[in-house]
């Protein structure tokens, strides 16, 4: 894995700076980053290892200039899979994602790394001040991780001291000359045991032909028991349903007996026995209806003997309602009129409204505005004329009515209108021809 690209997009005092190494060539690829104390070189490094392994939960030292929660970095990195573009972010779940925002798998990171955790990488990858102190000693011993990279360094064979002694390590823990509790003889002891117990359980080919045959005998014999008990099992069937005929005879016989008493009667119309069983099923609902009802008025009863207070003044108008129930108007129940009146109350007065303001409107048109309505009131001679003559109008429209229907039923009778001759010989012959058979003009009349 090499890296092509390393974005501080939101890291320590960064915002949107990217360090672009470019594409590997064909001269080696080594690249020197140099500049003063502070310039952000390990701010750099620590973007990296940020994104390689996630960010710290708490006490992040660069989240100064931007939240933790807001620190974001990037890179692209070149794979034998080809480029790889990815993003960290503070989540504690799907930090990593790539380009397009989706989520990459930690896995596929942590192999390109080969299993380098982040301590062992920023020892490998970073040599600071700080590292070349605390390993001084380890350096000048030849011992541990540093030392054994140093030392082993200009051979190449950095970490070869580590890799032999777990290999020698692997090695006693697999076999140890003598030892009895290493991996490779119990392995043996165990495979004694399995091969003596093989040889125990070897089966002989006539010891196999006894047992096939006795499989085959059980397994006929399993089948007749599996017959006996379906026919048992028919049996006790059949033997339930015969006591279950019985029952249901000794019920009809009883039932036969309890109708003798009673006359045979006309057949039943057809539908009869619905109408029996829906008129049954009413009585029984009639009944639970009548038991609740009764249980209410139990309990009505208990609770004006036991829990309820008399009002005094409630019982002194129990007369006076009765009285009131009985009063009449018009034959009818005053409060049933008053009751009528009440719903009817709304819908008058708003008729009553309507004509005060008709009345209104009709008196500032005859008057004018500002007339009173007792100003423009007309003696009832004058009413008794007006009534008359307005009758007469009535009477002279409808006549009026009339004489153009009587005027449009002759129009029809008529027919089509002849068509006008054209020329003078034929007009002359259609007026002799119209005094001829000139009409009765007193009669249309």
């Amino acid at each position: 894995m090499r890296l092509r690209r390393l974005d501080l997009a939101r890291y320590g005092r960064f915002q949107g700076n990217s360090l672009d190494f470019g594409t590997a060539g064909e001269a080696p690829d080594v690249t020197i980053i140099f500049g003063p104390n502070e310039a952000g070189k390990s701010t750099a490094f620590a973007a990296w290892l940020d994104l390689l392994y996630g960010f710290q939960r708490q006490g992040h030292p660069y989240a100064f200039r931007f939240e933790r929660k807001d620190l974001l970095v990037g890179a692209e990195v070149e794979t034998a899979d080809g480029p790889l573009v990815l993003q960290r972010t503070a989540r504690n779940t799907g930090s990593l994602t790539d380009a397009s925002g989706r989520e990459v798998a930690e896995h596929r990171l942590a192999a390109l790394l080969h299993g380098l955790d982040r301590d062992a990488y920023r020892t490998r990858f970073s040599l600071d001040d700080a590292v070349l102190r605390a390993g001084g000693e380890e350096i000048a011993a030849a011992k541990g991780d540093l030392g054994r990279l140093l030392h082993a360094g200009p051979s190449g064979l950095s970490g070869l001291s580590r890799a032999l002694d777990e290999v020698t390590e692997d090695v006693e823990r697999f076999y140890k000359k003598g030892g009895s509790a290493q991996v490779l003889p119990a392995a043996k002891r165990r495979l004694k045991e399995l091969e003596a117990e093989m040889r125990e359980r070897r089966l002989a080919p006539t010891r196999f032909d006894e047992l096939r045959s006795a499989a085959t005998a059980r397994e006929a014999a399993a089948q007749d028991a599996r017959d006996a008990v379906a026919e048992a099992r028919r049996a006790i069937a059949y033997a339930d349903a015969a006591a279950r005929r019985r029952e249901l005879r000794v019920r009809l016989a009883a039932l036969a007996d309890s109708l003798k008493g009673f006359p045979t009667g006309p057949d039943l119309a057809q539908g009869a026995a619905h109408e029996v069983v829906r008129i049954a099923a009413e009585a029984r609902e009639a009944a639970e209806q009548e038991r609740r009802a009764k249980e209410d008025r139990a309990e009505a009863a208990r609770l004006l003997s036991e829990e309820l207070t008399p009002d005094p003044e409630g019982l002194d108008l129990g007369p006076l309602l009765d009285d009131l129930d009985g009063l009449r108007f018009d034959d009818q129940p005053l409060l049933l009129r008053v009751a009528g009146a009440e719903a009817d109350l709304e819908k008058r007065r708003a008729e009553r409204d309507r004509l005060v303001a008709a009345t209104d409107d009709l008196v500032g048109r005859l008057g004018g505005e500002g007339t009173e309505p007792e100003e423009m009131r007309l003696a009832p001679a004058t009413l008794d004329v007006l009534s008359s003559q307005l009758q007469e109008v009535r009477d002279a429209e409808n006549d009026l009515r009339s004489a153009k229907e009587a005027l449009a039923d002759a129009e029809d009778g008529q027919g089509e209108t002849p068509t006008a001759p054209r020329g003078e010989a034929a007009l002359a012959e259609a007026w002799e021809r119209m005094r001829a058979e000139a009409p009765d003009l007193a009669a249309l009349r």
